[in-house]
């Protein structure tokens, strides 16, 4: 099946909305706000309705997040924010008794594989600054931030299509793809919420979904342009 440009486009706002969902649930410090926000009915429908896909990680990791809802209702919200920001810490910021390094490609990759000033230059070629100045420029967020970029990019160029969809593939399987499974495998097991437990799992399966997603349009994207 041939995707024709406006599918295409239509595709991407929602692709870049999830890397935004990924990146925002994971990078933010739980408050009363965001507690607000991720207990929303648009996050309920959002879990619901991708706990239906078939990719194992993302129905996995969706449920979890429903089930963890149900598991602290009624819990004292001061008390819940402090569970969730200590698991958050744990996972993203300084891992439990160094049991496995935190995401970042150079600490998945081996010695050498990973260039910061070529991912830097490559992040310019694109127009792309990455707002988080004090971040390594492999850092697992600042990289799903790219590819969301490049998702918009593609929605502001059309006539781009095939060659941003070509710059996503590159780089989603030589950067976030090539790493982020084997950091959920080993953050998971230390995970002391369904919650961000869960939305590791979305995040892994997420990128495997975009890559078969990404190469299956690439042939009908060529005819665009």
């Amino acid at each position: 099946m041939v995707h024709d440009k406006n599918t295409i486009i239509d595709m991407a706002k929602e692709r870049a909305r999830i890397y935004e969902r990924i990146v925002g649930t994971l990078m933010t410090l739980p408050d009363a706000e965001f507690l607000k926000s991720i207990k929303s009915t648009e996050c309920q429908v959002f879990h619901e309705k991708y706990s239906a896909l078939k990719q194992p990680s993302v129905t996995k990791g969706c449920q979890l997040v429903l089930n963890f809802f149900k598991q602290v209702e009624g819990m004292d919200e001061s008390e819940l924010l402090e569970i969730m920001a200590v698991d958050r810490t744990r996972l993203i910021r300084t891992p439990f008794k160094k049991a496995y390094m935190p995401p970042y490609e150079a600490h998945y990759k081996k010695k050498g594989d990973t260039s910061l000033l070529a991912l830097k230059q490559l992040y310019q070629s694109h127009g792309y600054l990455p707002a988080d100045d004090i971040e390594t420029v492999d850092f697992f967020a600042i990289q799903l931030d790219f590819l969301r970029m490049l998702i918009l990019k593609m929605i502001d160029n059309p006539e781009k299509i095939s060659e941003l969809i070509t710059a996503q593939i590159d780089f989603l399987e030589n950067h976030p793809a090539s790493w982020i499974k084997d950091y959920v495998e080993k953050a998971v097991p230390h995970a002391e919420t369904d919650f961000y437990k869960g939305w590791l799992y979305i995040m892994e399966g997420f990128l495997e979904l975009e890559k078969g997603y990404l190469h299956y349009i690439q042939s009908s994207a060529g005819q665009l342009n």
